[in-house]
């Protein structure tokens, strides 16, 4: 058995990086690692809605929190802010908030908190929280600001304003992965390349044949190519 020289292990070296599929796997692995990371990309979305309520009127809006409901995204680190990499990641609510106002000193209304339940066929409106507006002002709420993220687990916001005129303003910020259809051709494309460095590898043949060894082993594929290309045109 011929024992491996330095030279020989040089000389594979060189032919497989010099070889043009594997030039071809490392840029196709490449950009499809680069496409298969940007797809796990978090980016934060805002969403707000404001509008102003006056007396003897009613309004439900949807709450519209993003998933997951029961937990809320982290920034604990900052390869997991900017990655999305680690427990939980980043997918999912941030904050929410429901700022409310009055121009009028003597508003009276009532803000509610309400979930849909199902019993069967039937829809069950239940309510989880209220606040009551007096004078324009909330009692034990700081700057007359609700903080949403508490109550995840809401469906809709009911306004019932019996004085005065209320406005509020309704702010989500989450994070979702709007570049994840990427994942898809990055797969693919680290799939072709290895396609591609595995002929690389058969093409250059095992280590340490010397070059007699490798031209017979060439030429041999030639001949191959050939019969195989007589065949199609027949």
């Amino acid at each position: 058995m011929n024992q491996l020289k330095f030279s020989d292990i040089k000389s594979f070296i060189i032919q497989i990086f010099t070889s043009r599929d594997v030039q071809l796997t490392i840029a196709l692995f490449g950009i499809g690692f680069l496409l298969t990371v940007t797809s796990t990309y978090p980016t934060l979305e805002e969403r707000i809605e404001e509008d102003t309520i006056p007396a003897e009127e009613n309004k439900r809006i949807e709450a519209r929190l993003p998933l997951p409901y029961d937990e809320l995204a982290h920034d604990d680190s900052l390869l997991e802010e900017y990655t999305g990499w680690g427990i939980g990641g980043h997918q999912g609510l941030k904050n929410a908030s429901l700022e409310l106002r009055s121009n009028q000193e003597d508003t009276n209304a009532n803000v509610t908190l309400l979930k849909e339940e199902f019993e069967g066929e039937h829809g069950l409106i239940k309510e989880i929280r209220r606040w009551e507006m007096k004078n324009g002002e909330i009692e034990d709420l700081n700057d007359n600001t609700i903080n949403m993220s508490e109550y995840y687990q809401i469906d809709y916001i009911d306004f019932n304003v019996t004085r005065g005129e209320l406005s509020y303003t309704y702010t989500v910020r989450y994070y979702t992965q709007s570049y994840s259809i990427l994942s898809l051709p990055g797969y693919v494309l680290m799939i072709v390349s290895i396609i591609f460095f595995l002929k690389a590898f058969g093409s250059v043949g095992p280590i340490g044949l010397d070059k007699e060894a490798k031209e017979k082993k060439r030429e041999n594929q030639k001949v191959i190519s050939r019969m195989l290309e007589d065949r199609k045109k027949k």
